[in-house]
């Protein structure tokens, strides 16, 4: 996913941490199948995208991408970049989306704005909360 010092591998490996480091009930931890994250540059409008495989009676992969398209036209700050990695993560863990609608603030929303993601790039009590529903 690039050279060491590339933004997104940086912000990749820190959305891995502030996983692992919320209190959860769950840890992200490297399997043999393992997963792949990679960048793209499309125009589509999407800043992130996490695609899964099933076999074999559960998941047997996962792909994590980040948009390149959209960096450098929206400016992306380093926190940005750690909330939307986060945020893919997440969905690569099986976690879905938080309605907006419900006034909850959370890493995981549907629809957060870059302005947002600046100030929130690492999972929010609401997310937390929300995992710990799911994997109890």
């Amino acid at each position: 996913m690039g050279s060491p010092g590339n933004p997104w591998r940086i912000a990749a490996a820190q959305g891995i941490a502030d996983w692992d480091n919320a209190n959860t009930k769950f840890n992200l931890i490297e399997h043999p199948w393992g997963g792949t994250i990679k960048l793209i540059n499309t125009s589509a409008l999407v800043r992130g995208v996490t695609f899964w495989w099933c076999g074999a009676g559960g998941a047997s992969g996962f792909e994590v991408s980040y948009n390149l398209y959209h960096d450098s036209g929206d400016q992306y700050t380093n926190n940005m970049r750690r909330a939307i990695a986060s945020h893919e993560i997440g969905h690569a863990h099986f976690i879905g989306h938080i309605p907006n609608d419900q006034g909850w603030e959370g890493l995981m929303l549907k629809y957060a704005s870059l302005t947002y993601y600046d100030s929130h790039f690492s999972p929010t009590n609401t997310d937390i909360t929300l995992v710990n529903q799911i994997y109890p």
